[in-house]
């Protein structure tokens, strides 16, 4: 027969059976004195209805015959009722036991008989796959409760159900309490006070002190009324004890290979069973005190034993579990936790954590391992916690330096527990030198691990002040210097902490010169330079600096004094130094002649006028006091009839004298000086006998060049001084161009790809200016032909070159195709700097792939709008042109660009990428044409742009030359010559 999934009823005459529509069949008696027979229980996944009851209920006669089973042999049936209620269930031989407890034949029902049967998977229980209440009255209602084990008093956990059940779904339970026997019942409110359930009992909502009280279940139906007294201990599930959960050897690190053993030990008596919960579990449910899984079962390494007292009359129940073979798998945490008798939902739990390594060396912590703010002169204790399954050895280092046991260090280990050993070293009388990395190393056998500590000592800081200019950069001296700039330069001055700690806060001050009293510093005219883009009163022009920065950028405007004074929580510091700004050439220190001066001195030909100028600082001296002296016989001042200038200007005096060079005055000293203060270095005359200028070499008279073919000509001459070399074509000053180079010592002259408009009288001119003898010039002509008649070797050679036009014309375009797509990497080299030092005995033209690019100079090409052509040279031109924002201040900036003419020639690109490198690497300076920016990120493309300042008067010598006429010598009485000049190009 096969059974549907509802539930089949064998009954008996005088029974009635009613089906609802939802699958469940409920019946109901109409005699009691006939038995009713279950024959099966197939009933559907039970639907929890609207109330709390998840079962669906039968009211059953006493003396009643059932038969149970579960609709698949795998499943466990149960039947179970409250633990105080079931205990005379299972008496006489009522029951019978059908295929290992799938099925149970149940004879004379008892109301305590009353209770839950159900059905379960996989020998678990979680939630029944089927479950049916059933309860066991008769008709007189002679017993309306389930009986309960008797006892003195009953403990009540607080939060569960007490065994008030009724044995017929249709009585109503009612509770109610008093303190004492003496006292009256009082009726408790349901819902406040408590819950009733006729299948679970009555459930108490809040605890009532003090404990103990009496509380009587009152039962009523079809006006019978009976009454059950209970005197309630009532315990708080939540006070529970825990259980005692530890390591047999109270150990909680083990190696791999070793055994482990933990002892769980309950201090309740009421426990129903014990639960498991460890790594090597592989169970899908809890594992009991029993091995409640198959896979424990056969897992040889896993046994446990079942829960037992402690020893006879102890309330406390005990049970071990062990694991054999510990594997690092087995890390992690174990728990052991219990479950009441009256309430199988609650348990109570404790747990280990427990740490199978394979290495005995298990780690390496440190207390704290960076210590920053530490004060000097103090004793500072590095502590590390080392966790080890054997005592480990210690080594302490200071910067990879073994440290020693001494009256700085001292050293320790203690064991605190287990496997946890401390590790303390111990530095007395800290001092800033103590800074630094300290390193614990902990070994055992084979293996060490390594914890560092940074320790920073808090020290006041001390300042170092350094100062920027034209890409040198110099220290100032920690007792204050006095250091010259000359007027609107751009300076970057750093002030940098040397030593101490923490790092100070920054901050920079300013005072003006005071030039009456030869700028003397005065401690209370300093004002602090705030974070500006703008000049502020009695302060330089600030470009760039921010709070507690240790950078400042300023133009060099004004004199005065300039202080970075740095703080930190331990002290302060202060640097000084005295900016100059004037006239005075840059090497000097505030009294003597220009480097240049003394350079002509050295290179002097008899006959030459060579000036002697002597800056002096308005700092260094007065007026009255500056002299240039060679003797004591010849000295110089301001008032002297025979000096050449006398000039005050901006924070500085000049004096400068004329001298006519004779070779008598070979070896003649002279000195730039303050009378009784300070004097400059030496300028010492060399002078040579004059050589009037001699041919090495010359042009010839005539040459004769077919067209298209590159003509070099070349001019060498000597005497002192070596004379300079021009070229000139039919009367005019060659310049170099194109197709026009010009050697750099003059001595060459080289033609390309000459036409017939290059023919004409060519000059090359040996001149020492100054000199009525002075100069010796030769001439060639040069003719180019315009009609080339082609012998018959020229017209064979012109065939075969016909020949082969088609093939090389092929392998010159793979050629061509080849370096355009070279060019991109060619280009892009040249901006590159090469590892090279520069060499200062070379000139910097001749090693300029050793100078960088400095990426601070681009400029966006979209902000540059290029005009009209004003000037070219043999490798390239200049243009006028407008740019927006490249100068502060100025939105819109009249400059001259200075470009390729040819864009793919790479030689053309490496001379003007020399040039660029050049003024990056020499800075601003009043006396040159200035950078301004460069556009080279399309360099691969060809396009290279220089920006320069834009000179509205053109070309220096042009002008120069055009305006020979305005110089005019004049003589002073002392056979010296003023020079003057009455027009100027502003």
């Amino acid at each position: 027969m096969k059974y549907s999934r509802s539930i089949v009823l064998e009954l008996s005459a005088n029974s009635a059976i009613s089906v609802e529509s939802n699958g469940y069949i409920i019946f109901s008696l109409i005699g009691y004195h006939e038995a009713v027979r279950i024959v099966r229980i197939r009933q559907p996944l039970l639907k929890k209805s609207q109330s709390t009851d998840i079962t669906t209920s039968w009211d059953l006669p006493v003396g009643s015959t059932i038969t149970v089973e579960c609709e698949k042999p795998s499943q466990t049936l149960t039947y179970e009722t409250h633990p105080l209620a079931e205990s005379p269930r299972f008496d006489s031989n009522r029951w019978d036991f059908i295929e290992n407890k799938n099925r149970y034949k149940m004879f004379d029902l008892k109301p305590y008989d009353t209770g839950i049967l159900a059905c379960y998977e996989n020998n678990t229980k979680t939630t029944p796959t089927s479950s049916l209440y059933i309860f066991v009255n008769d008709d007189e209602d002679t017993q309306l409760s389930v009986p309960v084990s008797p006892r003195g008093y009953y403990t009540y956990f607080y939060g569960s159900w007490f065994p008030c059940l009724p044995t017929s779904n249709t009585t109503n339970i009612t509770l109610l309490k008093r303190q004492t026997k003496a006292d009256s019942l009082s009726i408790l409110t349901p819902g406040v006070d408590y819950i009733a359930s006729n299948e679970k009992g009555v459930k108490l909502l809040r605890v009532i002190e003090p404990s103990p009280q009496y509380y009587t279940c009152t039962f009523s139906k079809n006006q019978q009324v009976q009454n059950a007294e209970f005197l309630l201990y009532t315990v708080e599930l939540d006070k529970l004890p825990a259980p005692l959960f530890a390591p047999v050897n109270g150990k909680h690190h083990y190696l791999v290979g070793q055994s482990l053993a933990l002892q769980c030990t309950i201090q309740y008596e009421d426990t129903k069973h014990l639960v498991y919960k460890f790594p090597a579990s592989n169970c899908p449910s809890d594992v009991t005190d029993a091995l409640g899984c198959d896979a424990l079962r056969n897992f040889s390494r896993v046994t446990m034993t079942p829960l037992r007292r402690v020893n006879f009359g102890s309330d406390y129940l005990t049970s071990t579990l062990s694991i054999q073979r510990l594997q690092v798998s087995d890390s992690g945490q174990y728990v052991c936790q219990y479950m009441i008798k009256e309430d199988d939902q609650y348990r109570k739990f404790s747990y280990q954590d427990i740490l199978v390594v394979e290495s005995p060396l298990i780690s390496v912590t440190g207390e704290e391992t960076t210590l920053v703010g530490v004060e000097s002169d103090e004793s500072l204790t590095l502590t590390a916690k080392v966790e080890s399954l054997r005592r480990p050895n210690i080594r302490w280092s200071f910067e990879s330096e073994d440290l020693q046991v001494d009256g700085k260090y001292n050293m320790s280990v203690t064991l605190l527990e287990d496997v946890f050993y401390e590790a303390k070293l111990k530095i007395r009388a800290l001092e800033f030198s103590d800074r630094g990395v300290y390193s614990l190393t902990a070994s055992v056998g084979g293996e060490s691990i390594t914890e560092d500590f940074t320790v920073k000592v808090n020290t006041p800081p001390i300042l170092s002040l350094l100062y920027a200019y034209h890409g040198h950069t110099v220290p100032v001296s920690p007792s204050g210097q006095t250091v010259y700039f000359q007027p609107s330069q751009v300076l970057t001055i750093s002030c940098k902490s040397t030593w101490g700690f923490p790092q100070p806060d920054i901050t920079w001050y300013w005072q003006d010169c005071d030039y009456q009293n030869l700028c003397a510093m005065n401690e209370s005219a300093w004002v602090e330079i705030h974070h500006t883009s703008k000049s502020q009163p009695n302060q330089p022009y600030i470009h760039s600096t921010n709070p507690g920065s240790e950078n400042l950028q300023l133009t060099t405007l004004k004199s005065g004094w300039l202080k970075c004074g740095g703080e930190n929580v331990v002290g302060e510091a202060e640097q000084t130094m005295r900016a100059v700004i004037s006239d005075l050439p840059e090497e000097f220190s505030g009294v003597g002649f220009p480097v240049a001066t003394t350079k002509q001195a050295s290179q002097l030909v008899e006959n030459d006028v060579i000036v002697l100028p002597c800056f002096v600082s308005k700092l260094s001296c007065t007026e009255d006091k500056i002299q240039i002296i060679r003797s004591s016989d010849e000295v110089y001042t301001k008032n002297s009839p025979n000096i050449l200038s006398w000039e005050v200007r901006d924070g500085v005096y000049k004096l400068s004298i004329a001298l006519n060079v004779t070779l008598d005055m070979d070896g003649y000293k002279y000195a730039c000086r303050c009378k009784g203060g300070r004097q400059g270095p030496i300028v010492s005359l060399r002078v040579q006998t004059y050589r009037a200028p001699s041919w090495l070499k010359h042009i010839k008279e005539a040459v004769q060049v077919d067209p298209g073919q590159t003509h070099t000509m070349v001019c060498q001459a000597d005497g002192t001084p070596l004379p300079t070399i021009s070229w000139f074509k039919d009367g005019q000053l060659i310049t170099a161009t194109e197709t026009r180079l010009v050697s750099k010592n003059t001595q060459n002259l080289t033609l390309i790809r000459v036409t017939s408009a290059d023919s004409g009288e060519y000059w090359c001119r040996a001149e020492v200016s100054g000199r009525s003898d002075g100069y010796i010039q030769s001439s060639s002509t040069l003719i180019v032909t315009d009609n080339v008649q082609l012998s018959n070797t020229h017209v064979t050679i012109v065939a075969m070159i016909s020949i082969v036009t088609f093939i090389t014309t092929l392998l010159v375009s793979m050629l061509v195709l080849r370096k355009f797509c070279r060019r991109k990497y060619v280009s892009h080299i040249l901006l590159l700097q090469s590892k090279e030092n520069i060499n200062p005995s070379m000139p910097l033209d001749e090693q300029t792939d050793a100078l960088p690019y400095d990426r601070k100079w681009e400029f966006p090409v979209q902000d540059l709008t290029l005009g009209m052509l004003i000037g070219q040279g043999a490798f390239g031109k200049v243009l006028k042109a407008e740019a927006r924002n490249i100068e502060q201040e100025k939105p819109v900036s009249t400059v001259a660009v200075k470009t390729v003419r040819d864009r793919y020639d790479q030689q053309q690109a490496r001379s003007l990428i020399s040039e660029l490198k050049i003024l990056i690497h020499i800075g601003q300076h009043l006396n040159i044409v200035n950078l301004l920016g460069a556009c080279t990120k399309d360099i691969n493309k060809g396009q290279l742009f220089v920006i320069v300042e834009y000179c509205q008067f053109g070309n220096l010598r042009s002008y120069l030359l055009k305006h020979k006429d305005n110089f005019l010598p004049l003589h002073t009485p002392a056979g010296t010559t003023n020079y003057h000049f009455s027009t100027g190009m502003c």
